[in-house]
């Protein structure tokens, strides 16, 4: 029997504590995903190149070397990777930076610092990938 591969998403998170919660949460509610994590924008770029591209990008904005937002416009300006659904996890809550992930065709999600919001984050998310429908995100 030919076994399903995980749904791999690359997290993009320079913070252990923040990267250690979403990997918990994941085991949790959505086991079948397999997290890869990059420190820095670069990389991201880098995993891209790679011989599988990955279901999800799960984006920090402010990172260093390379940030989330300069990330997101290389990602998008490549026609290959252009159709990889982004989802900007941030604690920005600035407007330019909201403009710009959604004329990118992004997802643009608020990073709570409550544990029941970044449990639906996570359920959301999960549900986005099993249906290849990420409206309900927006």
């Amino acid at each position: 029997m030919k076994q399903t591969p995980p749904i791999r998403i690359i997290v993009a998170e320079d913070d252990d504590a923040d990267f250690d919660l979403l990997q918990m949460l994941f085991q949790e509610h959505f086991p079948d995903a397999e997290l890869i994590r990059s420190k820095d924008g670069e990389h991201v770029i880098q995993s891209l190149t790679g011989s599988s591209l990955p279901h999800a990008v799960i984006l920090d904005l402010n990172m260093p070397r390379k940030d989330g937002r300069q990330t997101l416009q290389e990602i998008k300006a490549n026609k290959h990777w252009q159709d990889i659904p982004i989802i900007i996890f941030t604690t920005s809550n600035f407007s330019e930076d909201r403009e710009l992930v959604k004329r990118l065709e992004g997802i643009y999600v608020n990073k709570s610092f409550s544990l029941n919001d970044s449990v639906e984050f996570v359920k959301q998310l999960s549900k986005a990938l099993l249906t290849n429908d990420f409206s309900s995100m927006n």
